[in-house]
């Protein structure tokens, strides 16, 4: 779960800090270490102490090279040479603070989407590897994902997210009620995409037809259908499911490859509830799923 946990997350990370610094973040691939232990070099920590419904479970570390970091910092405060190597200001330090508090606040985010509300993260002092004071990195066996955060005309800014095994475990175990999906005339690679992605966020796939005697059995636990915009049975079966009282409020994730305005438009007209362009990540496949069950 910690590859997921971390991919969305940095991916909040960028979006969230985007527009602080005045550039749009780029996430990189998200790579799951072999090593758990922090990173080499001089670092900027924030420790979140992840509590789950009132029980702390033990401390995560959101961890990112100063210098990364720093060019943030001074990208915020619209500086003349965001990646110059010199020694912080006060200023400097605040904005880094406040960079830091947003990004504990994204993983905050998305561990209460993984794990479910009774979850949370309580940041405690960002501290510097170089002048470490009383602060130490989390004992134990842990796990460490790392992505970058490519910054246009400068050094991509590292991400690392470090967790101790037994929150891992506990996030696995905790985590929400497992859903299901229902996939109508989708074709052989579409589903084949998808079917990986969804079971590991815990969602249940079942391919049945609309007239199938079994999906009876199956259908209470089911709060979405994926069709494609490739199927001609598309348009027809989006009306089904709207005009049927016992489907007309269901979740329809439209599938479409590389979709123009108009595809997404008779994709909406049709009945859809939103629209996944494809080829698509594994977050933004989840994401696009939430879009599609909250409308």
């Amino acid at each position: 779960m910690i590859d997921q946990l971390a991919s969305l997350a940095f991916e909040r990370c960028g979006a969230q800090v985007g527009p602080l610094v005045g550039v749009e973040l780029e996430v990189g691939e998200t790579t799951l270490l072999e090593s758990g232990d922090p990173p080499e070099g001089e670092l900027a920590v924030l420790p979140l102490e992840l509590v789950l419904d009132d029980t702390p479970l033990g401390s995560i570390e959101l961890i990112t090279p100063l210098d990364s970091i720093a060019a943030l910092a001074r990208r915020m405060l619209a500086e003349d040479d965001p990646d110059a190597k010199a020694e912080l200001t006060e200023e400097q330090l605040g904005a880094l603070g406040e960079i830091l508090g947003l990004m504990g606040g994204s993983i905050d985010e998305t561990l209460r989407e993984l794990m479910g509300a009774g979850a949370s993260v309580q940041p405690g002092a960002w501290w510097r590897s170089d002048a470490p004071g009383d602060a130490t990195f989390q004992e134990g066996e842990c796990r460490l994902a790392c992505a970058d955060l490519d910054v246009p005309g400068g050094e991509a800014a590292r991400l690392y997210l470090r967790l101790p095994v037994g929150v891992c475990e506990a996030a696995e175990s905790s985590g929400p009620q497992r859903t299901g999906v229902l996939f109508l005339a989708l074709d052989e690679a579409t589903s084949g995409a998808l079917t990986p992605v969804l079971e590991e966020g815990r969602v249940d796939v079942h391919t049945l037809a609309l007239d199938d005697e079994a999906l009876g059995d199956v259908w209470p636990s089911i709060d979405a259908v994926i069709v494609s915009t490739a199927s001609a049975e598309m348009p027809a079966l989006c009306r089904r499911l709207r005009e049927d009282n016992r489907t007309w409020d269901v979740a329809i994730l439209a599938c479409a490859n590389e979709p123009d305005k108009a595809a997404v438009i008779a994709a909406m007209e049709a009945g859809a509830s939103h629209v996944l362009a494809l080829p698509a990540e594994a977050p933004d496949i989840l994401r696009a799923l939430e879009l599609a069950r909250s409308r």
